[in-house]
């Protein structure tokens, strides 16, 4: 089911909960190649703060949303 909103509707979930619980700051991560975890992030104001290559040699992405 790709393409149809699930995963950002279920991240928009996920911080409505974190808010409740009074959290600053979310802190997600995915994969470089992942595309679309990449978007679901973005869509939900995700922030790019760090980008590198893990010991296995895949490039990573760590991305923060303020609450």
């Amino acid at each position: 089911k790709r393409k149809k909103g699930y995963g950002t509707e279920i991240l928009n979930q996920g911080l409505q909960i974190l808010r409740r619980y009074d959290v600053k700051r979310a802190v997600l991560g995915c994969y470089l190649e992942n595309i679309g975890s990449r978007k679901v992030i973005e869509a939900n104001g995700g922030i790019l703060d760090k980008e590198w290559v893990d010991e296995e040699g895949r490039g990573c992405l760590r991305f923060y949303i303020d609450l």
